[in-house]
């Protein structure tokens, strides 16, 4: 998937290390603060020890202290006598190897397994005197780690180690954690400066008990590698927010190219001009079928029909431009269209038709929010209030129902309904999840990365996050009623049980659909969570937006969602317009100009065109945010309509396509793959909207889970769309997973494209497709009987929408007549198979 962050505070995506991302450090994740670490010498003072009420100044070769040990982190420190060899501490921090001689405490090499760097720390001297510790250069800035040793790591507070007697030796007992709370500890980001932490309410241990903070010193050790190890750590923070994506967007002028005659538009010109830097240039137009047939599946993921070819080509040849608009225009206005730019909608808004989790249960009213994303991307509802409606339409002035149904785009997180689960827990997972899918549609980040800590790699605080989390906080899950039809009342009876048909009265039926509704009393407080644990709680926090961002202005009162929404499309915000307009060019391109949609961030792909993406950005917001006018300016540029085919000496090209000198080629989505074959073979049911639908499904699947019952869906609708199959988190549809359909669980803004042995499997055995084969087959022989060579020519322009070459058309006669003689003469059968090997061509489900 296409990728993202996983929820939770965890969820910093791994990457493959490259040689522009700083190695990483297996420090712990440590919480940050803003403030900028001290740079005065490095010295720890005032860390009172109280050695079992010995305080007598230690010089020379004074006291034997015994072996204390502590299993913390495989840490084993043995003292004996007056000197002690410190062997091996085997924690992520690699080789700490140190001797204890006498009165001083020197560490040679701390060595860190991240990036191979090695920390040394040397000239550490231990002076128990007058039970004040120096350091003298464990790192250029220590005083920033803590002015209290004991401090460090103050959720361990102070550890009492109760002496006991083995073998001669004293032994350190386990010790006693102490809870952590925000007012013991503050601690920054390795990535924005140095750890630091404050202890205020420091408890002194009693005399009798020896405080030793060797837990301290391993996380102390562990930052410090973590920083040197990230080599510009230290100004990680403030170079960030100088990131492209922060940045206000300018519209840039329009460049003067070379070649001004392959200029449709201003695109061409910025693709021209990173083109010709490289001494590159467009590729020729690709041929009108191939355009047509192109131009259908991006729009409404459907193959033309061989009659829309037929006029297509006979339009083209008497006005290739007029006939192109045209072609657009059609394509546009389709009912279709809806439902395939819909189902790229319903991947980031993580839509299914159940709760997930262990029990699954069916979510049947689900669809009525599926059906309002076709419908308003098919009335081209401007991106802007389209976005707003789903965020905060319960918030506008009189919303209507349509305007409610939009809020379920947040209600489709996932819904642990199993008995005696912990409601807040589960209730605090939606909101994160929410948090982090608003973060990767609107705005391109992973948000999620600062759920548990301070972001690592980009401008982002934990208190960011929680104020995020303070918008959706007191947004409450409702239902509202919809008016019953005669297809919801069918539907509503559908679902009822064999329990409810012999109720007297029956149940009333009625359709609720999942919305929003803001709590106005009772108002929850919202808060900053340790560590990502709800039950730790930290700084109260009021609804914000990421500092790094142009400031929310709210009117009077705490900003809501609807603020939050509103603030997403101010002009001000650099990245909604930028993420937005590269949405729609990935869906056009296969690729978009950011190759990670959902990661503008520090670790994500540069833009191919800069300067493209802001002209884009800044023309969707000219266009008023016009789904349907962005697409048509697109589809008419040249670098659009280009062929895909590699040129001679660019098939190794340094940077690949990414300079766009050819379209892509690429496999269609999985729901299309279906919808082709069905469209094809003349068995496709094109109504739109409804509840889902349940193709063919092996038994074996439906026996993996305890609620999967899955009865097939009868006469048209089983042939319907693979937008409208019933989508169930635990088991879904094998032919769609098959074809890289992404995880319901989690908002995808880019789906992944595999090639496997599998997929070549689904296409010659899954039922749906072998009936297709079939039908399509009999009605070749219906319509062209024993004319074999019509029957082919027929079966390309169904199929592939252009002529077989004569090559192809030997191959499948020659193919027919060993079919013919291996079916007994059943010409219908010879057809069926005959069909199945064009329906099984790499070209066939390809976009070219």
């Amino acid at each position: 998937m296409g990728g993202g962050s996983s929820a939770g505070g965890a969820g910093m995506r791994r990457r493959t290390a490259t040689a522009s991302s700083p190695p990483r450090s297996s420090a712990p994740c440590l919480r940050a603060e803003s403030t900028a670490p001290p740079s005065a010498s490095p010295r720890i003072g005032a860390l009172s020890l109280e050695i079992g009420g010995l305080s007598s100044e230690i010089g020379g070769l004074s006291p034997e202290i015994g072996g204390l040990s502590s299993e913390i982190g495989g840490l084993s420190l043995e003292i004996g006598g007056l000197s002690s060899e410190i062997g091996g501490l085997n924690s992520e921090i690699g080789g700490l190897s140190s001797e204890i001689g006498g009165l001083s405490l020197e560490i040679g090499a701390l060595s860190s397994e991240i990036g191979g760097l090695s920390l040394e720390i040397g000239g550490l001297s231990l002076e128990i005197g007058a039970l004040s510790p120096e350091i003298g250069a464990l790192s250029p800035e220590i005083g920033a780690l803590s002015p209290e040793f004991g401090a460090l790591t103050p959720e361990f507070g102070p550890m009492p180690l109760k002496s006991t007697q083995r073998e001669g030796k004293s032994r350190a007992a386990t010790p006693v954690p102490r809870p952590f709370s925000v007012e013991n500890a503050r601690m920054r980001d390795r990535r924005t400066g140095l750890v630091r932490a404050t202890l205020q309410d420091r408890v002194k241990p009693p005399a009798s008990s020896i405080f030793l903070p060797f837990r301290s010193v391993v996380v102390a050790g562990s930052a410090l590698v973590g920083l040197a190890g990230s080599g510009d750590a230290l100004g990680a923070g403030r170079d960030a927010a100088d990131h492209w994506s922060f940045q206000p967007i300018a519209r840039p002028p329009i460049p003067v190219v070379q070649a001004a005659e392959r200029v449709a538009n201003p695109i061409d010109a910025f693709v021209l001009a990173a083109l010709e830097r490289d001494g590159l240039g467009l590729s020729p137009e690709a041929d009108p079928a191939t355009l047509l047939r192109r131009l259908s599946l991006d729009l409404t993921g459907l193959i033309p029909s061989a009659e829309e070819t037929r006029q297509f080509l006979s339009a083209w040849s008497d006005d290739p431009a007029s006939a192109w608009r045209a072609a657009v225009d059609r394509a546009l206005d389709s009912p279709h269209f809806g439902e395939h730019w819909g189902r790229h909608w319903l991947d980031m808004a993580r839509y299914a038709d159940s709760e997930g989790y262990l029990g699954d249960s069916e979510r049947p009213w689900a669809w009525i929010y599926r059906d309002w994303v076709i419908d308003a991307i098919n009335r081209d509802l401007p991106h802007d209030q389209f976005s707003i409606e789903q965020l905060a339409g319960d918030l506008l002035e009189k919303p209507t129902l349509e305007q409610r149904i939009a809020t379920g785009f947040h209600r489709n997180t996932l819904r642990n309904t199993e008995a005696g689960v912990d409601l807040e827990l589960y209730r605090t997972k939606e909101i994160v999840d929410r948090v982090n899918t608003t973060g990767t549609v609107w705005l391109g980040l992973t948000i999620g990365c600062a759920e548990c800590h301070d972001h690592k790699h980009d401008p982002l605080s934990q208190a960011d996050f929680f104020r995020l989390y303070a918008f959706f906080n007191n947004a409450d899950e409702v239902t509202a009623n919809v008016p019953m039809t005669p297809e919801l009342t069918r539907y509503a009876e559908s679902l009822l049980t064999e329990k409810d048909r012999k109720k007297d009265p029956k149940p009333t039926l009625a359709a609720r659909a999942a919305v929003f509704s803001e709590r106005t009393q009772s108002r929850r407080e919202s808060y900053i969570h340790l560590r990502g644990d709800y039950q730790s709680r930290g700084d109260n926090v009021q609804p914000g937006t990421p500092a790094v961002l142009p400031p929310l202005s709210a009117g009077s009162g705490d900003a809501d969602r609807l603020d939050l929404a509103r603030w997403l499309f101010d002009e001000k915000n650099p990245l909604t317009a930028r993420v937005a307009a590269n949405q729609v060019w990935l869906h056009l391109f296969g690729e978009g100009l950011v190759p990670t949609p959902d990661d503008f961030g520090t670790e994500g792909a540069a833009p191919t065109h800069p300067e493209l993406l802001d002209w884009l950005a800044s023309e969707y917001r000219r266009l008023g945010w016009s789904r349907k006018e962005l697409i048509r300016l697109i589809t008419q540029s040249s670098a659009y309509r280009q062929r895909s085919d590699v040129r001679d000496g660019l098939a190794d090209h340094a940077t690949g396509n990414a300079l766009l000198w050819r379209q892509n080629r690429f496999r269609v989505p999985a729901e299309a793959v279906r919808d082709i074959h069905l469209a094809a073979s003349g068995l496709l049911d094109r109504r739109l909207g409804g509840p889902g639908i349940r193709p063919p499904l092996p038994a074996f699947v439906t026996e993996v889970g305890r609620t999967v019952a899955w009865p097939v869906s009868e006469g048209g609708d089983r042939y319907r769309r693979g937008c409208y199959i019933l989508l169930k988190r635990t088991v879904l549809y094998p032919m769609l997973t098959a074809f890289d359909a992404p995880d319901t669980s989690l908002s995808c803004s880019r789906r992944d494209r595999t090639e496997s042995p599998m997929q070549a499997l689904t296409l010659l055995n899954d039922p749906v497709f072998f009936e297709c084969s079939e039908t399509l087959g009999r009605d070749l022989h219906r319509v062209h009987g024993a004319d074999v060579d019509a029957a082919i020519d027929s079966l390309f322009l169904r199929c592939l929408n252009r002529p077989p070459t004569a090559a192809e058309a030997d191959t499948l006669r020659s193919a027919h007549r060993d079919l013919f003689r291996e079916s007994g003469g059943d010409a219908a059968l010879a057809l069926a198979a005959t069909a199945r090997v064009v329906l099984n061509l790499d070209e066939f489900i390809t976009r070219n």
